[in-house]
């Protein structure tokens, strides 16, 4: 009899940490996703901010507001994107090495091709986010005077 509640405590165990990786990973999930949510509000910020100077052009307003930086933000918000997009890549790919960990030992029968595909999704994801951050950075550098050291 002890040795079923051996086998059932270390199965329990087993079970509690796996509910405990789990948990971190969502904890990280949100996280990222805070992340994204906070990248995509400078932006639209920065829209607002693009809206405005062209709306005081229209009304022949002279000389630009200091305080308006939308191509700045805009910047900030890219990386912030990338950022974003890399915690949760991490994230799928924790998830990924779990499966196939649980699968090689025969624990799960769940098919590796999605989350194979999530995985892809995010590497594809990174590039195209580095590309769009380090063109929006290139954009902003443009209008800043140049300084002579």
């Amino acid at each position: 009899m002890k040795q079923k509640s051996k086998t059932s405590t270390s199965s329990e165990k087993t079970s509690a940490e796996k509910a405990a990786f789990e948990l971190c990973l969502i904890n990280r999930e949100i996280f990222g996703a805070i992340v994204l949510i906070i990248a995509y509000v400078i932006l639209i910020i920065s829209a607002e901010q693009d809206r405005q100077q062209i709306l005081q052009e229209q009304a022949g307003v002279q000389g630009q507001n200091p305080n308006l930086n939308p191509v700045g933000l805009a910047a900030a918000a890219s990386w912030l994107t990338l950022t974003g997009v890399i915690i949760l890549a991490g994230i799928a790919f924790q998830r990924l090495e779990e499966l196939q960990s649980e699968v090689q030992s025969g624990s799960s029968k769940t098919p590796l091709m999605p989350n194979i595909n999530i995985a892809a999704g995010y590497i594809l994801s990174i590039l195209a986010n580095t590309i769009k951050a380090i063109g929006v950075q290139q954009r902003y550098e443009l209008q800043q005077p140049v300084v002579i050291l």
